[in-house]
């Protein structure tokens, strides 16, 4: 059975290993979990799924991604990777989970929720230690964010950085403003 199907009765759901699309209202479904996407969110989705289980390049993406809209000027090239990242988020509790295939684009896999918060840990947690430090952007962000009083762990969970992480920061920042 190829991943993509056709939706016999309205002819525009598609369907994968356990997923059920409907581009009309922007739900995805696996299980019993459903998330709505945004429409370019579920045009990447849907791009991904289409290319399972191959890689999707990021051409390819960016034309899913642009629609049939012709943008005034062409979008930066980080503006994919933010949307990949909106649809990673929506998309992890379903189980859906999306590899960087580096220097080709990005492919689809399908698991659980506990194996999307695993590869999640990995790709926002382990990867910030193996930089040995985070830069300089993660700092003003953590600082920003505590100071509208959001506790160690709420901006761990918002921001996809480690706890512990985030706790050396703020205790490096509370020295620094206590000398």
């Amino acid at each position: 059975m190829s991943a993509l199907t056709v939706c016999p009765c309205c002819a525009s759901a598609v369907e994968a290993p356990g997923v059920l699309c409907d581009p009309v209202q922007g739900l995805v479904s696996r299980g019993n979990k459903i998330v709505q996407l945004r429409p370019t969110e579920f045009r990447l989705l849907q791009r991904l799924i289409e290319g399972y289980p191959s890689a999707v390049p990021r051409a390819d993406l960016l034309t899913a991604m642009l629609g049939d809209t012709l943008p005034r000027r062409m979008p930066k090239a980080k503006t994919l990777d933010v949307h990949i990242t909106h649809v990673r988020r929506h998309c992890d509790v379903l189980g859906l989970m999306i590899e960087t295939r580096l220097g080709v684009g990005y492919a689809v896999r399908f698991g659980t929720a506990a194996d999307a918060a695993v590869l999640r840990q990995d790709r926002f947690g382990v990867d910030q230690h193996r930089r040995g430090s985070l830069d300089t952007g993660d700092h003003a962000l953590i600082a920003m964010l505590a100071a509208r009083g959001l506790s160690a762990l709420q901006i761990s969970e918002k921001v996809f950085i480690k706890l512990s992480a985030v706790e050396a920061v703020l205790a490096e920042r509370s020295d620094r403003l206590a000398s």
